[in-house]
């Protein structure tokens, strides 16, 4: 069975791990999402473990060295293309 390290980033753990590179505050970002600061503190969390990771610093490292932070999803590239660039991430 894999663990939570071994599974792709969600959409919605991508748009976090992209608002975490810009180096906004929690109010910023959840206002980007359209989320409560408590709900994107749970999914920065979450994300945090899929990661394995602990602060921001550790997963913009971790995320660059995987090739996740230009955009790019963590799966094959035989899936459909590319995800759109974040710009207003309202669910």
């Amino acid at each position: 069975m894999a663990g939570p390290r071994d599974r792709p980033l969600t959409p919605r753990q991508r748009d976090v791990l992209m608002l975490l590179t810009s180096g906004g505050t929690y109010r910023e970002m959840a206002g980007a999402l359209g989320i409560s600061e408590a709900t994107l503190s749970v999914h920065v969390d979450r994300l945090y473990l899929r990661l394995g990771v602990h602060d921001r610093a550790q997963a913009v490292e971790v995320a660059t060295a995987r090739g996740l932070i230009d955009g790019r999803p963590e799966t094959s590239a035989q899936e459909e293309g590319d995800p759109e660039p974040i710009t207003n991430i309202r669910d």
